[in-house]
């Protein structure tokens, strides 16, 4: 069985109201997860869903990595 869980969750300010950080095995995994756990809400309207790069992976010593 796949491995796969909500790793936090934020409240925001702005267009959306919530962001989740998922982690999953790999992208069909993360869709799966998405279509089943979070889509199915009724309180959810739109989903942006977006897969993250490890900021250490393209950024050099002492740069900022602002998102």
């Amino acid at each position: 069985m796949p491995t796969r869980k909500l790793k936090k969750v934020f409240r925001v300010y702005g267009v959306y109201d919530i962001i989740a950080r998922v982690s999953g095995e790999s992208f069909e995994d993360l869709s799966n997860f998405i279509d089943t756990h979070i889509k199915r809400l009724s309180e959810v309207q739109t989903i942006l869903s977006m897969l993250m790069i490890k900021p250490d992976e393209f950024t050099r010593k002492n740069e900022l990595l602002t998102v």
